[in-house]
């Protein structure tokens, strides 16, 4: 038989743990309610925060109910007025949002609805590993931010334009090429700074892979194979088991 105080303090547990399921339940209804009202007066932006604070509380309560093994009551976060149009469009904004939080800096758009619509743009033109590449080598110091987007994305089509699809001086077709090269083909800056890369030009990496010296095929660390194609004054990294262009470096960084 277990001591009285142990099934006191049990009781007590499931007790607050009850009334901290049903303050989170009031919480979601709560603003989903509000937010109900808020679409139905057409105020969008307003709306939109709202949106954020139903997913914010969802994640709490979601939280809450499987660190405790309670089960979730759904029906009491139910409101009438919240109904699947609604729903939908809070969900779409929730998600426009973290779109616009993750890329807008590194877009230079103010609003939602212009980050929305441009990264829409690069993901309809197949350029999204390129915007998410970008966004890397911004943040690891590979190139600069001043490069900007745009500039990005036309030294890719530069490059698919003037080096995919022709052959290597070691016989292998160039089929495609990481974001990793593009970053080296841009470079950290235009002028040679100690600790700082330059970029390489892509008439450059033409010439090399046109006529440059190929060396022997290593396996990587990654168990991935390279090979590198030295030219006058660069450096082509390639794999030669699928044809991508790795990276490029002048010669002497």
């Amino acid at each position: 038989m277990r001591p009285k105080h142990t099934d006191e303090r049990r009781n007590d547990r499931v007790y607050q743990e009850s009334q901290e399921q049903r303050r989170l339940e009031r919480d979601v209804r709560y603003a989903k309610q509000k937010a109900a009202m808020l679409e139905a007066a057409g105020d969008k932006e307003v709306f939109v925060k709202e949106a954020l604070k139903i997913k914010e509380k969802e994640a709490k309560y979601n939280a809450f109910c499987k660190k405790t093994g309670r089960t979730k009551r759904l029906d009491r976060t139910q409101v009438f007025e919240y109904n699947k149009s609604v729903s939908g469009k809070a969900t779409v904004a929730a998600e426009n949002n973290t779109i616009h939080s993750k890329y807008k800096d590194y877009l230079g758009t103010k609003s939602i609805a212009q980050t929305v619509s441009k990264v829409k743009n690069i993901s309809d033109n197949g350029a999204k590993w390129l915007l998410d590449g970008y966004v890397k080598a911004v943040k690891n110091g590979d190139i600069s931010a001043l490069t900007g987007i745009d500039t990005y994305l036309d030294v890719s089509r530069n490059i698919d334009k003037q080096i995919v699809g022709i052959t290597a001086v070691n016989g292998l077709e160039i089929k495609g090429y990481t974001f990793h090269f593009v970053d080296r083909i841009i470079g950290q800056t235009s002028t040679s700074h100690k600790g700082m890369r330059t970029g390489v030009r892509i008439q450059d990496v033409f010439d090399t892979l046109q006529n440059g010296e190929s060396k022997t095929i290593r396996k990587r660390t990654d168990g991935k194979q390279s090979q590198q194609i030295i030219g006058n004054n660069n450096v082509v990294t390639v794999n030669p088991e699928t044809g991508w262009l790795i990276q490029t470096n002048p010669k002497g960084e």
